[in-house]
């Protein structure tokens, strides 16, 4: 069955509310036929009410394209065969997503915060390999150089880059020490790399858990 609009970027903003170990409940703003706000999910966790725009990456040359002929090469298959984004895919796809949303306005006065999530990677059996991201490959300091400046001239309080199934995330955050910046949350145990310019994990969680294999499961049908 295939997801609506809201329940997918639903069972995305609850992985990475998973992955951030709180518990959340989401709900459609524009149920009831409620006019535009702003924004896609609204997430309600510890007291706090967030509101979330929420877009997928494609790291694809033509978003879509490469998703839609792994899709058609795996077919009736027992084995994927397709493109796997490399390291400049993966930074043009997550600056494509960054630029579709901060050219959106929302209403502040609405959420005690205002996230901007890009999720990526759920992994669905023909879009496996397209929809994997070379995270390893990259790090803080690309991000910033693609998005700092954009984001720091929206609202949003808070941004998240989230691979589902490879455990990555980053995090922009307004209250970084005073200084706007993304840092890596959650990196891949197998892929971390520490350098002095590199990685800057917050607190000591390098972790290898994913988002519940339900969530992933839904997603990808």
């Amino acid at each position: 069955m295939k997801l609506s609009k809201f329940d997918r970027e639903r069972l995305m903003v609850e992985a990475l509310f998973q992955r951030l170990g709180r518990t959340v409940s989401c709900t459609d703003p524009h149920a009831g036929g409620v006019p535009e706000t702003g924004v896609d999910v609204v997430a309600q966790a510890d007291g706090q009410s967030v509101g979330l725009q929420v877009t997928e990456a494609d790291f694809g040359d033509t978003p879509g394209q490469d998703r839609g002929e792994e899709a058609r090469n795996t077919r009736g298959q027992d084995v994927a065969f397709a493109w796997t984004p490399d390291r400049a895919h993966t930074l043009s796809g997550f600056k494509r997503a960054i630029d579709g949303k901060v050219v959106k306005g929302f209403d502040q006065r609405a959420h005690s915060e205002t996230w901007l999530l890009v999720s990526c990677d759920a992994r669905g059996w023909g879009s496996a390999l397209s929809t994997h991201p070379m995270m390893f490959a990259i790090d803080a300091n690309d991000l910033n150089g693609l998005s700092g400046s954009q984001l720091l001239a929206t609202k949003f309080d808070r941004a998240f880059f989230h691979a589902m199934s490879g455990g990555e995330l980053y995090e922009w955050s307004l209250s970084c020490g005073g200084h706007p910046r993304w840092l890596a949350r959650l990196v891949s145990r197998s892929f971390a790399r520490v350098t002095g310019l590199g990685f800057a994990p917050l607190g000591t969680s390098i972790r290898t858990d994913c988002p519940s294999s339900d969530n992933l499961r839904q997603l990808t049908c």
